[in-house]
């Protein structure tokens, strides 16, 4: 004997199998490829350029706030700050700006962003903003190359990823020891 399946119950169940599939998948936030954590060291020593002394930092970055914003699908700027909003001004008030840029059709996506590295496709500029000027990763001919920001996952609302980021030449203090590295996350 043949079993028939009212119409109205086939119609049923197939609304509900066509919405079953496609649409948006959400990630648990346990399986996210962001933690939430920051394991950044920034040192700098020997770096005059700006200053009316050799500025110095040598630790860790304790990241009490972080700002993602995507300026278009080829711009981005992650903000990282060692002090709340609003906090009083302070020597050790420190502002990590990394500019992620892309070009050529590429969008901003994971991948490894070499510091000023304009002849590829994307590229990233990083600089530390302290109470005594901003203290860039600078460069001369015969140096090793400054190094990357490496984007391990990039989203509108959540960016993780590592800095190798380093220029050593302490005999010229528009250079110095600057150094930043480590495990971030904008979570």
């Amino acid at each position: 004997m043949k079993k028939i399946i009212p119409p109205f119950l086939l119609v049923a169940l197939t609304a509900i199998f066509v919405s079953s599939c496609g649409g948006e998948s959400t990630i648990p936030e346990s399986e996210s490829p962001c933690l939430g954590e920051n394991k950044v060291f920034f040192q700098v020593e020997k770096y005059g350029s700006q200053f009316d002394s050799n500025y110095v930092f040598n630790g860790d970055f304790k990241v009490e706030r972080t700002e993602l914003t995507h300026l278009n699908d080829s711009t981005a700027e992650i903000n990282f700050y060692n002090y709340a909003q609003g906090a009083a001004n302070s020597e050790n008030n420190l502002q990590i700006k990394v500019e992620l840029h892309s070009k050529n059709g590429k969008k901003i996506e994971p991948g490894i962003y070499p510091y000023m590295g304009y002849s590829g496709d994307i590229w990233s500029m990083t600089t530390i903003i302290s109470s005594k000027g901003t203290i860039y990763f600078n460069w001369v001919s015969g140096m090793p190359e400054q190094g990357h920001v490496e984007i391990k996952h990039i989203d509108k609302e959540v960016a993780c990823g590592k800095f190798l980021l380093s220029v050593n030449k302490p005999d010229r203090s528009t250079i110095g020891h600057v150094e930043l590295k480590g495990e971030w996350s904008t979570k």
